[in-house]
């Protein structure tokens, strides 16, 4: 589900989302440009030309945002690796496949289509630049861009899992190993000490009195430190492909009807579940999912008096996942869309649902029982160690 993120349209059948934290950046991208860039190279410029040039160059800018991430998209595409959506974060976007890459030559392909997009955005903008002298806004939009993207291809080509020069690595290692694995911890290993590299690097710029810049560089750190860690402790790759949402998946999910006020969703469903979201509905039908961010819009005394259907987050704005899909394709969408529980629909009628929480959870179980994994159809896999 992804109740943080406002749909905006739909690209060659993607799904293309706008997640809030990206209002975030445009603000304060567009103050930075207005008062700080712009102003250092156009002096002559009146203060309403900054901050209009400046809001149409960090609105152009998440347009190559969202041209490098097609790129990652289109290709898989191409590839047949079905991409439900996009989403644009606060660093970024992410593109959500619901499987991934069969083999090492798919993934590095797919992996390096969005630096090769940034590349071309930012070489053509930079010719751009140079070819048009007037009018200056329109030049200094070009030169801002242009190198930009050159520098956002070069970051994204870090070799630090997860970013796109990660998974380049990745898919390298995969193709010497012949272990995907293999390739993932050492891959994400990488990418946590890229990530601790930068939290350093930000604390030495704070120190030295560049607090911004410092904190924005500390901040990226963290996430991909953050990231990268929960893909190497993530379960075996391999062990999830052999497991579907079926064998995983909480069955006696009850459904919170819609017109049960709040108070009574919150003491009677959520803290007895032990969730951090439930499916609303009637009938077996998803209505849709009320969360405890939800939840926290309210005011605790307003909570007798709101019926679950206000605070919910509708069914056409939550990602579902069938049962017959593998583990981990449902483990990376909760990890893509920053969610801790997915509801299961088979045939439009709700059967469960599946979280993070209890796919570690069975892991656990089994490994303390010395057990394989077991997938729906009987057949025993046990799992290896990489």
């Amino acid at each position: 589900m992804d109740s943080s993120s406002i749909p905006i349209g739909t690209i060659h059948g993607i799904k293309i989302r706008i997640h809030w934290s990206w209002a975030i950046v445009f603000v304060l991208l567009t103050w930075s440009l207005a008062e700080g860039y712009f102003p250092s190279i156009y002096g002559s410029w009146s203060q309403t030309e900054y901050w209009v040039v400046a809001a149409v160059a960090s609105l152009l800018l998440f347009v190559s945002v969202l041209l490098h991430e097609l790129g990652h998209s289109l290709v898989a595409q191409s590839e047949g690796l079905p991409v439900t959506s996009i989403t644009l974060f606060i660093f970024g976007g992410v593109s959500n496949l619901s499987r991934e890459p069969s083999s090492p030559g798919d993934e590095f392909r797919m992996a390096f289509a969005g630096p090769a997009v940034s590349i071309v955005i930012g070489v053509v903008c930079v010719l751009l630049h140079n070819a048009i002298t007037d009018p200056t806004w329109l030049t200094a939009i070009f030169g801002y861009l242009g190198v930009t993207n050159l520098l956002l291809a070069a970051f994204n080509l870090l070799p630090a899992y997860p970013l796109d020069g990660g998974r380049v690595l990745h898919s390298m290692i995969w193709a010497i190993t012949h272990n995907s694995v293999v390739a993932t911890r050492w891959a994400s290993t990488i990418g946590e000490g890229f990530g601790w590299l930068f939290i350093l690097g930000g604390l030495w710029l704070v120190f030295a009195g560049d607090l911004v810049n410092g904190i924005w560089l500390a901040m990226i750190g963290w996430l991909l430190q953050t990231t990268a860690s929960n893909y190497r402790h993530a379960p075996n790759t391999n062990d999830l492909q052999a497991l579907t949402v079926r064998d995983v998946m909480s069955r006696n999910v009850d459904a919170v009807p819609p017109d049960t006020d709040l108070a009574d969703a919150v003491y009677d469903y959520l803290l007895r579940s032990g969730q951090q979201a439930l499916p609303v509905g009637t009938d077996g039908r998803l209505l849709g999912v009320l969360s405890m961010t939800d939840v926290q819009h309210f005011l605790q005394a307003q909570w007798p008096t709101v019926p679950v259907s206000r605070a919910m987050t509708p069914a056409t704005r939550v990602e579902t996942v069938p049962s017959t899909m593998s583990a981990t394709d449902a483990l990376r969408l909760m990890t893509a869309h920053r969610r801790h529980e997915l509801p299961v629909v088979d045939n439009d009628r709700l059967v469960g649902l599946v979280s993070q929480a209890g796919i570690m959870r069975y892991f656990q179980m089994r490994n303390a029982l010395g057990l394989g994994t077991t997938n729906s159809s009987g057949a025993s896999v046990t799992p290896r160690s990489a």
